[in-house]
């Protein structure tokens, strides 16, 4: 997913589709979270040891801890990023997976998050 992979690939397969695959870009959305958890805990001492929940994405144990789940938390917004892996499960065509990725670039973008 480097740009020098991509250059290689377009200078070598010219006309092959790059694509890149559910595992890494969820690894890249895990690392986001995470950045965005490390800046926030910094003000909010109370995130401290909640690492494990954000980037396990265990969601029903977020709302069920009381103190987090009341929180407007950016780090909570940070985790619904990663619901793009259910574009990878639930797309059943090319056009399917196209719109539901592009209604989910709409809102990562808007959420105003860093990093980007």
């Amino acid at each position: 997913m480097s740009a020098s992979y991509r250059a290689g690939v377009q200078e070598h397969l010219p006309s092959a589709t790059i694509t890149f695959d559910e595992f890494h870009v969820v690894q890249l959305l895990t690392k986001a979270v995470d950045e965005v958890r490390r800046a926030e805990v910094k003000q909010l001492p109370e995130l401290k040891r909640s690492r494990y929940l954000w980037l396990k994405d265990k969601r029903q144990q977020i709302l069920q801890h009381a103190d987090l789940s009341r929180m407007n938390l950016k780090t909570h917004r940070a985790t619904r990023i990663k619901s793009l892996r259910e574009i990878f499960q639930t797309a059943h065509s090319a056009e399917e997976a196209e719109a539901l990725l592009n209604k989910w670039y709409s809102w990562a973008r808007r959420c105003r998050l860093e990093p980007n």
